[in-house]
C-alpha cells in the first residue's frame, strides 16, 4: 500500500497584543498558528476523495484537534489552531494522526469494530511522530500507516468445469464471507493488535454474476478487516444456479488458517471447479 504524509506547516511565531495594567508587565504568550497540508496522492483504497475530516492527538499536554476540510480543500484546525499552549518550544510532544475508530487518551491506542456493511468499508489510518517545537522547525510531518488488511475478492470458473456445463451459464447469486472476528485494539505505542470478542459474516454480492474462466473482482472492492489469523468457522458461503432457470444450490470453503496481517492488501482467488459446483 502506498503510505501517506501528512504535513502540519507551524507559521513563524507570531506574539499577541493584549492589553495590561502598568502594575502588570507579564509578556504576553507566543502563538504558533498551525496550518495543514495533505499529500492528496494516496491508495485508491483508502477513498481519499470521502475523507472531510481526521483527528490529531497530542499525548501531553493532552490536547485534542479536529481538522476539517473547508470550501477549497484547506484543512483547517479546530478547536486549537496552534502548537500545544502549555508545551516549551524545546519540550518534546508526542503526536497522533488517527483516521477511524475511538481514541482511548489513557490507554493510548484505537478500538474498531469493522462495519458489517460490505459496501461502505473505512480503512484506519494511523501516524506517530516525537519531535519539538524546536526541532521541527515549525514542521510536524507524519506518515500514515494502514493498519488495517484491505482483502478483496475475485471469482472465476475452471475451464473443465465450464465444459461440462453443456453451454448452460453458471451465475453466483451470492457470496458471504463467514464468522471473522470484526473487533480489535491498535496499541498506538506498539503498533500491535489485540483481538477482542465478537465476529460478524459480510455479504459481498449485490446481485447475480455470470461466472467465465475470467477473474472478476466481487462488487463490494475492497474490505478493511482486523488483521487475524482465521478460524475453524471461517468460510466463504455461496449460492448458485446454471442457466437462468436452474434451481439455486449452496456450498462453501473453508478460510480456516488464512492470515491477514496489518498494513497489507491480500486478494483473495474464489477458483470455482467440479468439487464444489454440482452440474447435474
Amino acid at each position: 500500500m502506498k503510505k501517506t504524509i501528512l504535513s502540519l506547516l507551524l507559521l513563524p511565531a507570531m506574539a499577541l497584543v493584549g492589553c495590561s495594567s502598568d502594575d502588570d508587565n507579564i509578556t504576553p504568550p507566543t502563538y504558533r498558528p498551525l496550518n495543514v497540508e495533505i499529500d492528496e496522492t494516496r491508495a485508491a483504497i483508502t477513498k481519499t476523495s470521502t475523507l472531510t475530516s481526521f483527528k490529531l492527538y497530542a499525548v501531553d499536554p493532552a490536547t485534542e484537534y479536529t481538522l476539517n476540510k473547508d470550501d477549497v480543500g484547506n484543512w483547517v484546525p479546530s478547536p486549537l489552531s496552534s502548537w500545544p499552549l502549555s508545551a516549551d518550544d524545546d519540550d518534546k510532544v508526542t503526536f497522533y494522526a488517527i483516521d477511524g475508530g475511538s481514541y482511548s487518551q489513557s490507554g493510548q491506542h484505537v478500538t474498531l469494530t469493522v462495519n458489517e456493511d460490505a459496501f461502505n468499508q473505512k480503512d484506519l489510518l494511523v501516524a506517530k511522530t516525537d519531535t519539538s517545537y524546536t526541532k521541527s522547525g515549525g514542521t510536524l510531518c507524519l506518515k500514515f500507516n494502514h493498519v488495517c488488511t484491505a482483502v478483496n475478492f475475485y471469482v472465476n470458473a475452471t475451464n473443465t468445469l465450464l465444459g461440462n456445463l453443456g453451454g448452460s451459464t453458471l451465475y453466483i447469486t451470492e457470496i458471504k464471507l463467514c464468522n471473522v472476528k470484526n473487533s480489535g485494539r491498535y496499541d498506538l505505542g506498539t503498533g500491535e493488535w489485540t483481538i477482542l470478542d465478537g465476529t460478524s459474516s459480510y455479504t459481498l454480492t449485490d446481485g447475480t454474476i455470470a461466472v467465465t474462466n475470467t477473474a472478476v473482482e466481487l462488487p463490494c472492492k475492497y474490505l478493511f478487516m482486523i488483521p487475524q489469523t482465521l478460524g475453524e468457522d471461517a468460510k466463504l458461503e455461496f449460492k448458485y444456479k446454471i442457466g437462468e432457470n436452474g434451481a439455486e444450490k449452496s456450498n462453501s470453503i473453508s478460510l480456516n488458517g488464512k492470515t491477514w496481517n496489518a498494513n497489507e492488501q491480500k486478494r483473495i482467488d474464489i477458483k470455482l471447479g467440479t468439487s464444489l459446483i454440482e452440474v447435474n
